[in-house]
C-alpha cells in the first residue's frame, strides 16, 4: 500500500542518513588525527633543524681556531666541551627523529586500522541493507497475501448475508404452509354493560359444536 513504500521509504532514508553520519564521523576523526600529527611533526622538525643549526655552529667552533691568547690546557678544555656539546646536540637530534618517525609510524598505522573498520563496517552496512532489503520483500508478499484473503473472507461473509437475507418467504396458501394441529377450542366471552351490572356470556365452541352434532343425527334418522 502506499503507506507501507512511504514508511520503508523513510525506514530507508534513515538507515542511509545514519550510516553516512557514522562514515563522516570516522572520517572527520581520521582527519583530526592526520592534522594533529602533522602539527606535531613540524614541531619536531622545527626543532631538529635548530638543533642542527647548534651543531653545526658548534662544529664550526670546533674546527675554527680562535684568535683569543690562552694556553694549550685552556685550548683543550675548551675543545673538549665543544665536543661534548656536539654529542649532546647530535644525540637530542637523534632522540626527536625517531621520536617524530614513531609518530609518523603509529598514526600510519592507526589512519590503516581505521580505513579497515571503515570498510568492514561498510561490508556490514550492505549486509544488513540486503537483509533488510529481503525482509521488507518478504513482509510486502505477506501482507498482500494478508490483505487477499481478508477480502475473499469479507466477500464470502456478504455473500451469506445477503443469501440469508433474500431467502423466499412462504405464503398462507402455500402446501408447504404448516397450520396448527387440528382440535376443539373454546372461549369466553364477558360483556359489560354501562350503568348495570357485569353479565357473563360464555359459551364454548365444543358445546356448539356438540349441539350441531346431534341435531344432525336427529335428522337423519327422521329422515
Amino acid at each position: 500500500s502506499v503507506y507501507e513504500a512511504d514508511l520503508e521509504a523513510r525506514l530507508r532514508e534513515a538507515i542511509r542518513q545514519r550510516d553516512e553520519q557514522w562514515r563522516r564521523h570516522e572520517r572527520e576523526q581520521i582527519t583530526f588525527l592526520q592534522n594533529e600529527t602533522a602539527a606535531m611533526l613540524r614541531g619536531l622538525h622545527k626543532e631538529i633543524d635548530r638543533l642542527g643549526y647548534e651543531l653545526k655552529d658548534a662544529k664550526r667552533q670546533l674546527y675554527v681556531p680562535d684568535d683569543s691568547p690562552c694556553d694549550h690546557s685552556e685550548m683543550e678544555a675548551k675543545i673538549e666541551q665543544q665536543q661534548e656539546r656536539i654529542r649532546q646536540l647530535e644525540q637530542e637530534i637523534r632522540e626527536k627523529e625517531e621520536r617524530a618517525s614513531s609518530i609518523d609510524s603509529k598514526v600510519s598505522q592507526t589512519v590503516e586500522k581505521l580505513q579497515e573498520q571503515i570498510e568492514i563496517q561498510a561490508d556490514r552496512i550492505r549486509q544488513l541493507s540486503n537483509e533488510l532489503n529481503e525482509r521488507n520483500q518478504t513482509l510486502a508478499v505477506l501482507s498482500s497475501q494478508l490483505r487477499t484473503y481478508r477480502l475473499r473472507d469479507a466477500m464470502a461473509t456478504a455473500q451469506q448475508r445477503r443469501r440469508a437475507s433474500t431467502s423466499p418467504i412462504v405464503s398462507p396458501s402455500s402446501p408447504h404452509r404448516i397450520f396448527p394441529p387440528k382440535g376443539l377450542a373454546s372461549a369466553s366471552v364477558t360483556v359489560s354493560y354501562p350503568g348495570g351490572k357485569t353479565n357473563d356470556r360464555s359459551g364454548s365452541i365444543d358445546r356448539v359444536l356438540r349441539r350441531k352434532s346431534t341435531s344432525n343425527v336427529g335428522m337423519n334418522k327422521t329422515n
